[in-house]
Parts: structure tokens; C-alpha cells; sequence
């Protein structure tokens, strides 16, 4: 799950987003310290925010902070937002071109998404997906075809066929297909 910025929508609106978080961020900090559920949140809206004006490094850093925390308050505990932090971290590792580090968060964030939600559930293809696009870049073809044949799987049972992330599924499916014969 995404929460995005507060419904800020424009450039204007997703700068007041970062700064609104920073001062609830100081605050709680203040107020009741740094290791808490929410100020993991609040480090996780952060992270999404700077995502949206395309400022990757800080978005990494305060998702990771994220993480950091959750990890703390949790003692150890998996949980569904520990694997939406670590889909998200996986995500901006992409934007940047760290695919490796990348392709090792879209794991553990399946690993954890079905663990917690089971297999066929829509955020378990989600990272399936995932990991079959990364893989994909990094030219292993045979495997994100195996990982893309699965979200496929979970999809049509669990979603409206006529969505885009269908549309998204199929057409990277049929790219695994086509360069896993062309590189043999």
C-alpha cells in the first residue's frame, strides 16, 4: 500500500507534502521519540513524496530510515508494511539503476508478502511481476519468465481481467518469451 502525499497533486503541493512530513517527523521526535510504528510511517510518506518529485536519493534514504524503525519496533516480526517499505525501496533501487540491490528488496518483499497475505494475493503478483521485470533487465531471461508466468497465474485468479496491470503482465510475459528464444 501507497499512501500518497496527503491528496497534494501538483509540484507546489508535493514540495508542502515534504515539509509538512519533515515538521510531523521533528515533532514526534520530540515529542516521543524516534522508534515508533508512526514515525515509521511518517518516514514512509517521506519517502513516497520525494519519490514523486523525482528526488531518488532522498526517497531511498527516508525509506530505509523507514524500515530501520519498523524493523526496531517489530523485534524481528514480519508484517505486510515491512514488505510494502521494502517493495517501495526495491522500486526507487530501480529508478537509480541499482538493479541487483533492487531485484535482493523485491525479494524479500515477496518473501514476506507470502508469508503474511499467501500466494495469491494482488501484492504477492505485484512483487512476482516485479522481480520478473528486474530480471528481465538484467538479461536472465529464463528466470523472469518463471516469475512472470506466476504473476499471471495469481492475476487471473485474483483480479479484473480487463486492467492494465493485465495488459502489463501480458506484454512482459510475451518480451520473457521472446528473448529467452532469442538468447539461447
Amino acid at each position: 500500500m501507497c499512501i500518497r502525499d496527503s491528496g497534494y497533486t501538483d509540484l507546489n503541493q508535493h514540495t508542502k507534502a515534504i515539509e509538512s512530513y519533515k515538521e510531523a517527523i521533528n515533532l514526534r521526535e520530540r515529542l516521543v521519540g524516534e522508534d515508533s510504528q508512526r514515525m515509521s510511517d511518517f518516514y514512509f510518506n517521506l519517502g513516497l513524496s520525494y519519490l514523486n518529485v523525482n528526488k531518488l536519493k532522498e526517497s531511498l534514504t527516508t525509506l530505509e530510515k523507514s524500515l530501520e524503525i519498523r524493523h526496531k519496533v517489530q523485534a524481528g516480526e514480519q508484517n505486510e508494511k515491512i514488505g510494502d517499505i521494502l517493495h517501495n525501496i526495491a522500486f526507487v533501487e530501480s529508478q537509480l539503476g541499482n538493479l541487483d540491490s533492487s531485484l535482493k528488496a523485491y525479494s524479500e518483499s515477496l518473501k514476506i508478502r507470502v508469508q503474511i497475505l499467501g500466494e495469491e494475493h494482488e501484492k504477492t503478483a505485484d512483487s512476482f511481476y516485479n522481480i520478473g521485470w528486474t530480471l528481465l533487465q538484467l538479461k536472465q531471461y529464463e528466470q523472469a519468465l518463471e516469475y512472470l508466468q506466476r504473476c499471471r497465474q495469481i492475476r487471473m485468479k485474483v483480479m479484473n481481467q480487463d486492467t492494465e496491470k493485465m495488459s502489463d503482465t501480458f506484454q512482459y510475459l510475451g518480451w520473457a518469451y521472446y528473448l529467452s528464444l532469442i538468447h539461447i
